[in-house]
């Protein structure tokens, strides 16, 4: 049976759909992409229920590098006069797409997407009450680029907060109730992107937030 999700965005392609980026891409948009990279870091540093780092020490020092040298390019390239025409410094290397394609982060985060995405199209009756994002995100994730997956988390995430914001506002609607996540809002310290600046995010610091 379809639901109100497959009716209206069912025909659409997520590739085309989720912005990404191109060498053809204004500044703004590789600001945008450079946002929304390190506010993926910063979920998965205060999202334990949704990510859990592997008790391999090995593969967890791995992981936090790779997170903290994602949220140190993000100081490298707030300068635009260093960029190529791709948007990146000369010689970057590219651990963001290394980070988002580690097996022990991709599976994590793909459950997350798809559950947010399953419950919300069981409850929403009408497309205002749910996202499209999530809802592509969810659909063609072997498809998608790391920005894209990167994407449809941050969307997921705020989905989540969006319904557990408004649930108690709308106590008549049942629609929202099941869409609401085990999610664990205790959050663990994260950086700011001036403190990421000033301490160059040093994977010691990093590291010590799952201590």
């Amino acid at each position: 049976m379809s639901t109100a999700c497959d009716l209206v965005w069912g025909h659409l392609n997520p590739v085309h759909e989720i912005p990404s980026v191109t060498v053809e891409a204004t500044a703004e948009e590789w600001r945008a992409a450079f946002r929304d990279r390190e506010a993926f870091v910063h979920f998965l540093m205060s999202q334990q229920t949704v990510f859990v780092m592997p008790t391999d020490r090995f593969t967890s020092d791995y992981i936090i590098n790779l997170m903290a040298r994602t949220l140190q390019q993000s100081t490298t390239q707030e300068n635009e006069s260093a960029w190529n025409n791709a948007g990146r410094t000369p010689h970057d290397a590219r651990p963001f797409c290394s980070l988002m394609a580690h097996t022990a982060v991709d599976w994590q985060i793909e459950r997350f997407v798809k559950a947010v995405s399953a419950r919300m199209v069981h409850a929403a009756k009408r497309v205002e009450q749910a996202n499209k994002i999530v809802y592509l995100a969810a659909k063609g994730w072997e498809s998608l680029n790391p920005l894209q997956r990167a994407r449809g988390v941050l969307a997921a995430k705020n989905y989540v907060q969006w319904i557990k914001d408004s649930a108690p506002s709308r106590p008549g609607n049942s629609a929202a109730a099941p869409v609401q996540l085990s999610l664990n809002h205790h959050h663990l310290p994260s950086l700011t992107f001036r403190q990421a600046r000033r301490s160059q995010v040093s994977e010691g610091l990093l590291r010590s937030r799952w201590a």
